[in-house]
């Protein structure tokens, strides 16, 4: 005899059933079935649907009454059983005389029906719901074989990928949709070489402008480091991939990764924060991204080598447009664009983003009050990454034909432009600020350049309205007062106008005024001019008279400014500097 008692029922609903004790659970099953056959019929319930657990409970366990519910949980009922009531699941193919030994008045067994079918309207709302839970596991599928489909691809394509070509070709990854069509940079070169033939570092910052090329870089860095036989674990805004090269490929979550902390596994992060930690002592990592801190300040650790990205010149460009664009876009239109931007190709190239928007977008981001704060309040600190800044502001870097290239980080206004938006919200809103920051931002290095740059900006201004400055002769210690006339904007006539040369043959003076003053505008101590500018520019002025040339200089460095050795030209020339006071 044997207590017995159904998991959905009242305690005291509770049964025997004698059984003898060479008979198997499978036909023990069918007795109980039997005893509540009106009840398991009602509920469409086989008998070898029920499941049996061993206990040893009296009746009046209140643990018991946890089973009572008949709104069930079946994942919560096995718990109960297992954890609490010390349940074991009795296999159908075991003998009651090898579980139970003597009698007893304790349940012994635990009946467990499977969950009640449902009928009607909430079994019309079941249906519709596991149609569309099949509807949405048949999309899963698909896609988790279009992913396998297209990596397959990748690694099929591999060794007809030439990434020395001037344009390549690699296939899209999971989340992607075309083919990505890759313009080989100079600096492309210099990079790989750098992070492949490094030994002492594992980590690696490709950083700089955003839309230069970054994401196109760690895309030949994955197809080279496949093609050398290294597995690749790919982290990026559509999804995170491990790669092998022999074709063994799957989604990474966060807890996987820990996995592939192998030292031949290389890891790209493709401009976003990584999704998973990328604190590994072995392997080699890569993050191609824009200098926002959110994103690069926990990988951008003492040990990380950073090298910046430059932008675009606009011969770059037009090799490029020669390339691909050529049939999208107009080479007029790119030098347009790049005299509004800069070189920055993801505007240029974009046939949708026309000249007016690429103005509309710096007139407005220049009006933008965090710009003033980006400059002069924070001095350099916000500009990686500010969410205006990029639009205004470029990073620069030293290029190939200096020491240790692509490690400076240098801060210039995007254009001409762009500098004078920027120029005139800075006297709009912080004119005092922008005074002190003129003084002081020269030994800023990250600011030097872009000091540099507003200097001569508001030199301009104020020499073109004329007005009574500090002079000085090279050759001699004192100052003397000097008025520059009022200089009017119509560039139809040439007596008395401030002109700014745009031709290269002109570049050892910024401006001049007909028909005999030449200024050269500069915030450093020491300064030369090249002699085949002077001729040149001297052609334009009036050869009769004296030739007047000013420095036009800061006022801390105004007093003790030299000049670097300069050959005379031809006529009488005298070298002056003139102070300014902003």
């Amino acid at each position: 005899m044997v207590f017995c008692f159904v998991v959905g029922n009242k305690i005291e609903n509770a049964f025997e059933v004698e059984g003898d004790s060479n008979i198997s659970v499978s036909e023990f099953r069918r007795l109980i079935y039997d005893q509540n056959k009106n009840d398991f019929e009602s509920q469409r319930i086989d008998a070898n649907k029920l499941s049996l657990w061993k206990v040893d409970l009296p009746l009046g366990d209140d643990r018991l009454k946890k089973l009572e519910n008949r709104s069930r949980d079946r994942d919560k009922e096995n718990t109960t059983i297992k954890n609490e009531l010390d349940g074991d699941n009795l296999l159908p193919n075991a003998y009651l005389g090898e579980i139970f030994s003597g009698g007893s008045n304790n349940v012994r067994i635990i009946v467990q029906p499977p969950l009640p079918a449902t009928t009607g309207k909430r079994k019309a709302e079941d249906s519709d719901e596991d149609i569309e839970n099949q509807a949405i596991k048949k999309k899963l599928i698909e896609a988790q074989k279009k992913d396998k489909m297209m990596i397959k691809h990748l690694i099929d394509v591999l060794s007809s990928i030439d990434t020395n070509q001037q344009v390549f070709h690699v296939p899209p990854l999971p989340g992607e949709v075309s083919t990505m069509e890759i313009y080989n940079r100079g600096c492309y070169d210099y990079f790989r070489k750098f992070i492949l033939n490094n030994k002492s570092h594992n980590r690696f910052l490709i950083t700089g402008n955003p839309g230069i090329g970054k994401t196109y870089f760690g895309r030949l860095m994955l197809v080279e480091l496949l093609q050398s036989k290294k597995p690749v674990l790919i982290d990026c805004k559509d999804c995170t991939l491990y790669i092998d090269p022999q074709g063994v490929s799957f989604k990474v979550n966060s807890e996987e990764y820990k996995l592939l902390a192998k030292n031949e596994t290389w890891c790209i992060i493709d401009g976003k924060k990584p999704q998973v930690s990328h604190d590994w002592t072995e392997g080699k990592f890569i993050m191609v991204s824009s200098s926002k801190r959110e994103i690069i300040a926990d990988f951008d650790k003492p040990r990380c080598e950073t090298l910046y990205m430059p932008t675009w010149n606009e011969d770059e460009l037009l090799k490029c447009w020669d390339n691909l664009y050529v049939n999208k876009i107009t080479k007029e239109e790119i030098k347009t664009k790049f005299d509004l931007c800069g070189g920055i190709p993801r505007w240029i190239f974009d046939s949708k983003m026309s000249c007016e928007k690429i103005r509309n977008m710096i007139v407005s981001a220049s009006a933008s009050q965090s710009i003033d704060s980006c400059i002069i309040d924070s001095q350099a600190k916000l500009f990686f990454g500010h969410e205006f800044s990029h639009k205004i502001i470029q990073i620069h870097t030293n290029l190939e034909d200096t020491e240790n290239p692509y490690t400076d980080s240098i801060c210039l206004f995007a254009s001409k432009f762009a500098g004078n938006k920027c120029l005139d919200q800075l006297k709009k809103h912080k004119k005092e600020e922008f005074r002190t920051f003129i003084e002081s931002a020269r030994n800023m290095k990250e600011m030097s350049a872009l000091h540099e740059q507003l200097f001569e900006l508001i030199s301009h201004e104020i020499l073109r309205r004329g007005g009574k400055f500090s002079v000085r002769k090279l050759t001699t210690k004192g100052t003397e007062p000097e008025s520059i006339d009022e200089i009017k904007d119509d560039i139809q006539k040439i007596q008395k106008n401030y002109y700014r040369p745009n031709s290269d043959t002109f570049e050892s003076i910024d401006s001049y005024v007909y028909p005999n003053k030449m200024f050269q505008v500069t915030v450093s101590r020491r300064h030369g001019v090249k002699q085949d500018g002077l001729r040149a520019i001297k052609k334009v002025l009036d050869e009769d008279s004296d030739i007047n040339i000013y420095f036009v200089l800061p006022k801390d460095i105004f007093e003790n400014f030299k000049q670097n050795s300069l050959m005379r030209i031809r006529g009488t020339t005298r070298d002056l500097t003139l102070g300014l006071i902003i």
